[in-house]
């Protein structure tokens, strides 16, 4: 099996919200279809700078973490909501 066949496989058994960002200098292709293979995935395409460059930039990628964070809070989970330090415990 290729390398790129073993990456797509591991990233489709990721089960948790998952936030994936690139710049749009970079090549987000490959992150953009790694986002789509995982089941509770995000994608976003931060426009202008390159991988280092996104990282640096926090006014760009915070905002889209904050609302991530914010969606996250309510996916539901196999066996009920995420018990992790972005969701909060669902009382019954």
């Amino acid at each position: 099996m290729p390398p790129n066949d073993l990456a797509a496989d591991a990233v489709t058994t990721i089960r948790v919200p998952t936030l994936l960002y690139a710049g749009t200098n970079d090549a987000p292709e490959a992150v953009e279809h790694a986002a789509r293979l995982m089941p509770h995935a995000a994608f976003v395409a931060v426009e202008g700078p390159d991988h280092a460059q996104a990282f640096e930039r926090s006014d760009l990628v915070l905002p889209h973490v904050r609302g991530f964070l914010d969606r996250a809070n309510r996916v539901p989970v196999a066996g009920g909501f995420a018990d992790t330090p972005w969701a909060k415990k669902r009382s019954s």
